[in-house]
């Protein structure tokens, strides 16, 4: 009895032995495959079969991308070439490359929109960046025209962003006016930030509204409600004061010709 208890036991270990064996070589093989392919896959991607042979410009004027002929292309860092061609055309504020194997390149610009002038010793286009874009002042005579940065940017260059609170709340609240759909349709003819904790901003060149420099989201809702409100007597309007906790309205005296 004892001796069949032993061969059984002998035996079952041995079929637990043998049946690790193709496991352990399946692994072995699928191992060995992985470093033929990687090794392959790295030779290939080193094959001239992948160096550029055109750079295409998706958007934008045609540009010179010589210098990327010839590269590998799973060698060229898109990341790095794309922060290197924004610095080179500071009018684009996106630059995407983008491979098309097995030896293509395409590049796509998107062009800077100016939101608005800021009125220096003469006028210079602006987007909702901060960044200077290189219009004339004739190309979008729609724009508002913000005052009151003059003594804040100095020796003004194309291309440069400026973080400036004045400007970026300048900027903000033009962006909050085209958020609510009944003040959209008005043309912001100026915004003046020239005078501390005070706002002027001069809608369709005749209505006056007054601000603070805080709770501006607040305080875009509310003139969004009296436009509403008050839709046949806007004409009639000199000036809106939003500083204090209620909003102060001034009419114009119809009675003077």
């Amino acid at each position: 009895m004892r001796r069949r208890k032993l061969n059984s036991a002998g035996n079952s270990g041995k079929k637990r032995r043998i049946s690790l064996r193709p496991a352990g070589a399946l692994a072995i093989v699928l191992f060995i495959l992985l470093i033929i392919i990687a090794y392959g896959a790295n030779t290939l991607k080193k094959a001239n079969f992948f160096a550029v042979k055109g750079v295409i410009v998706i958007e934008g004027d045609k540009k010179d991308f010589s210098y990327l002929v010839g590269k590998n292309i799973f060698n060229i860092d898109l990341e790095a070439e794309s922060e290197y061609i924004s610095q080179l055309y500071p009018s684009y504020n996106k630059v995407r490359l983008i491979r098309v194997l097995p030896d293509k390149i395409f590049v796509d610009f998107k062009e800077r929109k100016p939101v608005a002038y800021i009125k220096l010793y003469r006028l210079f286009a602006v987007d909702e960046d901060g960044v200077l874009v290189n219009f004339a002042s004739g190309e979008h005579p729609d724009l508002p025209v913000i005052i009151g940065l003059d003594t804040k940017i100095f020796g003004p260059k194309i291309g440069i962003k400026y973080n400036i609170a004045d400007l970026r709340f300048a900027l903000d609240l033009l962006q909050q006016m085209k958020l609510r759909k009944n003040l959209s349709p008005y043309r912001i003819t100026s915004i003046d930030v020239s005078m501390p904790g005070q706002v002027s901003m001069l809608i369709d060149g005749r209505l006056e509204v007054k601000m603070g420099r805080e709770r501006l989201a607040d305080m875009c809702a509310i003139l969004s409600g009296l436009f509403n409100q008050a839709r046949g007597d806007l004409e009639n309007m000199q000036y809106i004061d939003l500083r204090f906790k209620e909003p102060v309205i001034k009419f114009r005296d119809v009675t003077k010709k």
